[in-house]
């Protein structure tokens, strides 16, 4: 079996749900598109003896022995120094056995806890690295589900499918889970093609970053307590991402972004939002654009119906303090990416 060339380099979009979000946590479905003038990038390189991991945020952390690392990975909790690297590891070691000593290296570009699944991208570029060096093929789905166990069952965050499904296809995708399996459960995942061109840009506001589990705060409770509005909103949030899907394929601007603020609205009535996040869409549409939530919060995804109102908004968001960056989707005839 031939050794993978050195060094291995994997690099993962930021990603922005259009449509449908958040009730892909809880048997809905979610429409939503790669960012790629955002990225996180992993690289791999072969060391003599050791273990390194290397990360911005983080910094330098050398383990010795694999004995060492695999402690280090026995008490990892979010939160804690390089947990998203420690976490794939763990997961790779758990599949394939101890790796060969490597130098792990993160650079991301995305802006932290604002709602563009900066985590996910990281855990995706990591588990694609490491996946290759020790040959193990995996799948598309494979790969997203196998990220989320990572976070979910190794680290102990809170995390859907639905970020790290965009990722791991680096498509814009229509994800349709089952309503019988409301813990980001099975699901039907359907890349879409897009007719035409849209204005579609995203605006962040970093300085009112939040952890989602702070955003989304008691829906999990209400919605397992059969809140009532809670469990009438998702089916209907679910609706949404499916117009915004077809709309999207059939190059309607106005079915899109009404799919959009359908969906903001509904986030709304079922969650406390933070006025500055608030301000961010409402600047927006006062341009004459649609908005929705990319995430969590703290960034929002805007549709201009032409290039004055995109213009117009994209200002109005600037004075906010916002940064911006324009989405560009897949080809109408690129395929989704492999794992």
């Amino acid at each position: 079996m031939d050794e993978p060339a050195l060094p291995i380099v994997a690099t993962v979009p930021a990603r922005a749900a259009l449509a449908g979000n958040p009730s892909d946590g809880y048997g809905g479905a979610v429409f939503a598109v790669p960012v790629p003038a955002y990225g996180a990038t992993v690289r791999l390189d072969s060391i003599d003896r050791g273990y390194e991991l290397v990360d911005a945020h983080f910094g330098f952390a050398r383990y010795a022995r694999w004995a060492d690392l695999e402690q280090a990975m026995t008490s990892v909790t979010a939160g804690s120094p390089h947990c998203l690297l420690l976490g794939v590891i763990a997961e790779v070691a758990a599949r394939k056995g101890p790796p060969a000593p490597f130098r792990l290296s993160v650079d991301t570009t995305i802006p932290l806890s604002v709602g563009l699944a900066g985590s996910s991208a990281i855990v995706i570029a990591a588990l694609r690295v490491l996946m290759r060096s020790v040959d193990d093929a995996i799948s598309t789905d494979e790969l997203a589900v196998a990220a989320q166990h990572i976070e979910t069952h190794r680290l102990g965050i809170a995390a859907g499918l639905q970020d790290r499904v965009v990722q791991a296809y680096h498509r814009p995708m229509l994800m349709q889970f089952d309503p019988q399996s409301t813990r980001h459960g099975p699901g039907v995942f359907t890349p879409v093609r897009r007719a035409g061109d849209f204005h579609l840009f995203v605006a962040s506001l970093a300085t009112t970053s939040e952890p989602s589990q702070i955003v989304h705060g008691d829906l999990r409770a209400r919605f397992d307590s059969d809140d009532q509005t809670v469990t009438d909103a998702m089916p209907m949030l679910a609706d949404r991402a499916v117009d915004a899907a077809a709309a999207f394929a059939a190059g309607d601007v106005v079915r899109l972004g009404l799919a959009m603020d359908a969906t903001f609205d509904m986030r709304g009535s079922i969650l406390n939002l933070a006025r500055s996040h608030v301000e961010m869409i409402e600047a927006a549409r006062a341009a004459g654009a649609y908005a929705n939530f990319t995430g969590s919060g703290g960034s929002v995804v805007v549709l201009a119906p032409s290039a004055d109102v995109e213009a117009a908004a994209r200002q109005s968001l600037n004075k906010l303090g916002c940064m911006i960056v324009s989405v560009e989707t897949a080809s109408p005839d690129a395929e989704p990416e492999a794992g």
